[in-house]
């Protein structure tokens, strides 16, 4: 059965921009796995390690992990906690809790949203904190900006080189766990871009009226550039530049043109009618986001320093990322900046619309951060709300115009949303943060010593309620510059913080603040004091929560005066609190400042301190890995436990406490296995608490098969927790390289939606290497290139380094070398000593340490752990070491096992070959014959997916399966993994299932097999709904066309791949009207006339690469008669699929082989009534008529085969109702 997603990838930032009348929906977590054909992808992480993943219909899974040179030994957590999966290598866990590492660096999910695959970007951009005053970088790095004010540094980092330089910053001067040299390490993230009545709706106008049009105030804007040809801005922007990859200013997406004239347009080509709020401003326009709409946190901060360098007052941000509790690089860097500076960030807070969604870097402390209000007054949907991630601060501060505004749009952008042609109608808080951006330009005007606290303070202290939303949701209210310009009272500070009340609350201390009232007026102010807090839930607050020490205050002329507010916790009952205290003048009652707080009462909690049970032999290293997950709300998180006991705060309530505790057995300072020990506790948290998580009886856990010529290949176990409400999901897992290494578990007691689970992958071991001894050692070895077959056996002649010192005067011919150039010597330098190994003629080399091409004399990469074993043995005499290679497997088991509701005290599975479901595969070669490929298998249950199991397979070759029956299964392999330029992508990806297996169930599958062409028997996924669609189909008056068009013969999938494919998707009507054309192959979205009418649609595409030999062009056409639909519907497009006998085909005979044409599923199948085939021996330069014969709704087609060369098809069918497929395929198949 095929397949096909095409995915889109979002970025992990939310934009601050929503088009109006498209507001994005949050979708929940979906564990499924990946559908049938959804290639693989790579994310290499800055360990040096390779996750392998897979996108579903709601998210990523991870499959696997391939450790980087010199890892193989490492243990890596697999994490899904909610709907991001994580991988933490066991080096990199402690840095990431210890805050040195950013967690985002190994957040799987994001890379892929963000677009940093290996399919995507050959480098991993990276923002170094330096410590101190060093500013030296580690080698590998390339430094790409520097921000001296800030003490960072931003680096990219080709993946390729990303091993060296997590060498350094575990180890040398550049460790961080030193933090001499590098303090912390995080990811440079994507950031994307989140007049008419508006002015008037926050009082500007009368701002203008009165003169106040920010004259002469330098405001920078942070965005997507701006049109510099657009008559609203020509004489507005004084200064600009470009951060970005664009290489020039001029807006190429539309985004911060709008944004700039909110800010500062002249309203020229409107007559006035558009005009920003602060139309004498000076504007300063920092380019940092790209034509897409995207930019890199590095970029932001390079333009932040930029702005405020070049005088900028005021900076405006409608941008931003995920929410945050603003620790993260960029609202780090508002908080330094504002300090230094005193310039005023106005930052919107994002369009997530949901509690706590606050973004990066509208978290920060300093920031002034703006929701949105629509034309009435109320709150924008789209609208982030607070409070702020971590200690529940009010964000955002206020809120503004943000919905349907008109402003000036960039020349050939923002057609949807135009209004003319030269402005555009947007929505989100993007448009809402300009208008208090332009505020806080007007107020400068006219208090040009104000720095950014008292401009904050007058904005926010003026704002006015609106009736809709809490202060989370509101921040003090809707923006009002004329009653901040005109009012004479300030108030210090705008935002008093947020109070935390411990449990328990009699015994906590209560909170104190002092808030300050200035008179700049003339005259005295009796103001009335009132504080006004409410819960969560729009209740009022328990009285005597929140007190003043006065409610009366006087203020004399010019002069100040403070008020005390005092959070008493022994009024609080459990919960949030959001509040204003409210000053108003008693003689006038229309000056009103407004000073906002929130305050967090703990409900009953407990501490939970968890402790790692004690070492015990020969482990000389444990941690134990822990999610601890709290049933009534599904709270989750991920903690490590060593040395040092971890203590956590936590609520009452029943908790689910389930891991593995991993451990590193030496002898003789060797590494000779690793342990993991798997629990689960359930525990009720009702009094400070101490666990020992890893303590208790530990039993095997074993799986065996009565196959004896398999063994091991790989294997995996872990435990997945759902919570019953469905609140809640965790998965936790260890990964290995190899599947050595022993598995043990804690028996739990039952726990309801728990599921303890083992996968394995066993077939004959393709090469095996054994060193002589007392016991023998059994050495971890990978083939370099095609591979070794047959038998060595020889002595060991360790020459170290390989240099020309090391060789001297070793006999090394028939012997087996041990080499280890060092991960730091240059490639050529690698290459060359190696060639000089080989020139000695020894039997094989054993490489460690060190990168090698193809050599002449079979080359083997050992692993860490061995290479310190055998120099271990080599200390204490002579060794002789064995290997053995084999072409390839011809026996394949994929296992799996689960425990439901509990972790079982012990588990011993014993598999047998009847028990299982059969799947007689044959791999084909399209080109790079002998070299072994991945098979991955990957097996779910419930809607689970499990560890990933990889067996290996060498093309061509068959192959038996076997598979645990009554899971659903998903296998995946691959023609070609290339490397240009840094970046990896696959060629010839294949992929099956899902499949639900019965016992005793056989099957025969192709894979691989040629000829490669469109796959129209798909139902590919929607990426924006999560349903199957058909390839090709007509919703209303759209023809979609999502259709793979290099599938192998038996429907397995591929993609595109941009680097190498060239083509067209090309929809015309009858008599030739075009109707449209993509540059992409297979993909495309027509708009077409409602009548029904006869269509032809075209698709090509042409490969070119030494590793594709088959298929290297396809050529599709179809005609077919369509009108309007009121659903999704397939499209009656004719299927042509070649049957071809497995193996070469035979020179110089007859060739037979079968022709099938059937309609796209879901089409009116209308009966097929001619099929014509035409073959071509050079590339289709000349065709001949094949023979072609009609038997059961098949053809029989035989060619004439040449002696040598590619044969290329050309294919005709026609069905009764006059629909037609014409498909040509150049080198179809090979003949040798």
């Amino acid at each position: 059965m095929r397949s096909r997603v095409t995915a889109a990838v979002t970025m992990v930032v939310t934009a601050a921009l929503v088009m109006t009348g498209f507001a994005p929906a949050a979708t929940a977590p979906d564990p499924r796995p990946a559908p049938a054909g959804t290639p693989p992808l790579t994310v290499t992480l800055v360990t040096g390690d390779r996750v392998t993943a897979a996108r579903t219909a709601h998210g990523v899974q991870v499959l696997g992990v391939d450790p980087g040179p010199g890892r193989d030994h490492v243990m890596f957590t697999r994490a899904r906690l909610g709907d991001h999966e994580h991988v933490y290598p066991a080096d990199a866990l402690p840095l990431v809790e210890a805050a040195r590492l950013d967690r985002r660096l190994f957040d799987v999910t994001g890379l892929v949203e963000q677009g940093y695959d290996d399919a995507s970007r050959a480098d991993l951009p990276l923002i170094i904190q330096h410590a101190r005053q060093a500013r030296t970088l580690p080698y590998g790095t390339q430094l790409t900006a520097t921000f001296g004010r800030l003490g960072m540094s931003a680096v990219s980092v080709r993946k390729r080189d990303t091993g060296g330089v997590w060498r350094q910053l575990t180890g040398g001067p550049y460790a961080l766990y030193r933090g001499d040299n590098v303090a912390a390490v995080w990811l440079d993230g994507q950031v994307r871009a989140t007049l008419d009545e508006s002015v008037r709706q926050i009082g500007a106008d009368r701002a203008h009226v009165a003169g106040v049009t920010g004259a002469g105030v330098p405001v920078a804007v942070l965005d997507t550039g701006y049109d510099p040809g657009h008559p609203d801005l020509a004489e507005a922007v004084v200064g600009s530049k470009d951060f970005t990859t664009d290489g020039t200013v001029a807006d190429g997406h539309g985004h911060g043109t709008h944004v700039a004239s909110i800010v500062a347009g002249r309203g020229t080509a409107s007559g006035g009618q558009y005009t920003g709020v602060a139309p004498g401003a000076k504007l300063l326009v920092g380019k940092v986001l790209t034509r897409q709409g995207t930019g890199r946190e590095s970029w932001v901060l390079a333009g932040m320093e930029w702005a405020v360098t070049a005088g900028a007052r005021i900076v405006n941000m409608s941008l931003g990322g995920p929410p945050t509790d603003g620790t993260d690089p960029l609202s780090r860097a508002v908080d330094e900046l504002t300090r230094r500076t005193g310039a005023l960030f106005v930052v919107a807070a994002g369009n997530r619309g949901a509690p706590e969604s606050v973004g990066v870097p509208g978290a920060a402390t300093e920031a002034l951060t703006v929701g949105s209000v629509d034309k009435d007054g109320d709150l924008s949907s789209f609208s982030s709300r607070g409070p702020r991630l971590g200690d529940r601060a009010v964000k955002p501060d206020l809120v503004a115009p943000g919905g349907g505004i008109v402003a000036a749009r960039a020349a050939g952008t923002l057609q949807e949303w135009a209004v003319t042609d030269r402005y555009a109608r947007l929505s989100g808080t993007s448009m809402a943060t300009p208008h208090v951006a332009g505020a806080a330009a007007l107020l400068v005007q006219r208090h040009p010593d104000w720095r950014a606290p008292q401009l904050k303070a007058a904005l926010v202290g003026s704002a006015a309620p609106i009736a809709q939303g809490s202060v989370f949701d509101q921040g003090a209210g809707l923006l009002d510059v004329a009653a901040a310009i005109r009012t004479p009272l300030r108030v210090e500070p705008a935002n008093l913080g947020a109070a935390h009340l411990a449990w328990p609350l009699e015994q906590a201390k209560p909170t104190a603040w002092t808030v300050t009232y200035r008179n700049d007026g003339s005259q005295p102010l009796r103001l009335h004091l009132t504080a006004v807090a409410r819960g969560a839930d729009g209740a009022p607050a328990p009285a005597g929560l929140v007190t003043l020490s006065a409610t009366q205050l006087t203020i004399p002329a010019g002069g100040t005066g403070a008020v005390a507010v005092r959070v008493d916790p022994a009024h609080a009952a459990p919960g949030w609190y959001g509040g204003v205290i409210e000053a108003r003048d008693e003689a006038t009652a229309s000056t009103t400042v407004r000073t906002t707080f929130s305050a967090f009462a703990e409900g009953p909690s407990h501490t939970l301190t968890l402790v790692r049970a004690p070492r015990a032999g020969t482990a000389e290293r444990a941690f134990a890995h822990v999610v601890v997950q709290q049933e009534e709300t599904g709270a989750t998180k991920l903690v490590s436990v060593g040395e040092t006991p971890q203590t956590h705060r936590l609520p009452a309530g029943t908790y689910r406490i389930f891991g593995y505790r991993h451990e590193e057995h030496f002898a003789d300072g060797v590494l000779t296995d690793q342990t993991v020990v798997h629990f689960a506790h359930r525990i009720r948290l009702d009094r400070d608490t101490t666990l020992v998580p890893d303590a208790g009886p530990r039993l095997p856990v074993t799986t065996t098969v009565d196959a004896p010529g398999l063994r091991l290949r790989t294997s995996g176990t872990g435990i997945v927790s759902r919570l019953p409400s469905g609140r809640g999901f965790g998965l936790l897992a260890p990964i290995f390289a190899t599947g050595r290494h022993r598995v043990e578990a804690i028996g739990s007691g039952r726990i309801d939606g728990l599921l303890f689970f083992h996968t394995a992958a066993w077939q004959q071991p393709l090469l095996t290497a054994t060193a002589a001894g007392e016991p023998s050692l059994e050495l971890d070895v990978r083939p370099v290139g095609p591979g070794f077959h047959g038998k060595v056996t020889g002595q060991v002649v360790d020459v170290r380094a390989g240099t020309p010192q090391d060789l001297g005067g070793k006999d090394l011919r028939g012997r087996i070398v041990l080499v280890t150039p060092g991960w730091d010597t240059p490639q050529p330098e690698q290459a060359a000593r190696l060639a000089a190994i080989a020139a000695c003629e020894p039997a094989l080399i054993l490489l460690a340490e060190g990168t090698a091409a193809v050599q002449k004399t079979p080359v083997l990469q050992l692993g860490t752990a061995s290479l310190r074993a055998l120099r271990h043995r080599l200390a204490a005499g002579p060794v002789e070491v064995t290997v053995q290679g084999l072409r390839a497997s011809t026996d394949t088991w994929f296992l799996a096992h689960t425990v439901d509701g509990r972790v079982p005290a012990s588990a011993a599975w014993s598999d047998r070959a009847a028990d299982l479901a059969v799947v007689r595969a044959r791999f084909g070669a399209i080109g790079l014959e002998e070299r072994t490929r991945p098979l991955l298998a990957v097996a779910e249950r419930d809607g689970v997916t499990l560890r990933g199991v990889t067996a290996d397979v060498r093309l061509p070759q068959e192959q038996t399966l076997r598979y645990t029956p009554d899971l659903t299964w998903t296998t995946r392999t691959y023609h070609e993994l290339l490397n240009e330029d840094g970046v990896e992508y696959y060629v010839g990806e294949a992929g099956d299932g899902p499949v639900r297996y019965r016992r005793g169930e056989q099957r025969t599958e192709d894979w691989l097999t040629g000829p490669y062409g469109p796959s129209l028997a798909v139902t590919p996924l929607d990426p924006g709904t999560g349903q199957r669609l058909p390839a090709v189909h007509r919703r209303g008056d759209r023809v979609v066309v999502t259709l793979p068009l290099l599938a192998d013969a038996h429907g397995h999938l591929t993609r595109n791949q941009p680097r190498i494919d060239r083509g067209a998707t090309v929809l015309t009507m009858a008599g030739g009207i075009p109707i449209g054309r993509n540059d992409v192959p297979g993909q495309g979205v027509f708009a077409v006339p409602g009548q029904t009418a006869t269509y032809r649609l075209t698709t090509t595409v042409r490969r070119t690469h030494p590793a594709w030999q088959l298929s290297t062009e396809v050529r599709d056409t179809w005609v077919f008669r369509s009108g309007r639909t009121s659903w999704p519907e397939a499209l009656p497009l004719l299927d042509i699929k070649y049957a071809l006998p497995y193996g070469p085909a035979p020179a110089g005979q007859p060739y037979a082989f079968d022709v099938t044409a059937t309609h796209q599923p879901g089409a009116w199948p209308a009966q097929v009534i001619g099929v014509h085939v035409w073959w071509s021996t050079d590339d289709g330069a000349t065709w001949w008529p094949a023979w072609v014969a009609a038997r059961d709704g098949r053809w029989t087609v035989t060619v004439p085969n040449p002696k040598k060369g590619f044969v290329s098809l050309r294919t005709w069918a026609v069905d009764a109702a006059g629909g037609q497929a014409a498909e040509t395929i150049i080198r179809a198949y090979r003949v040798s």
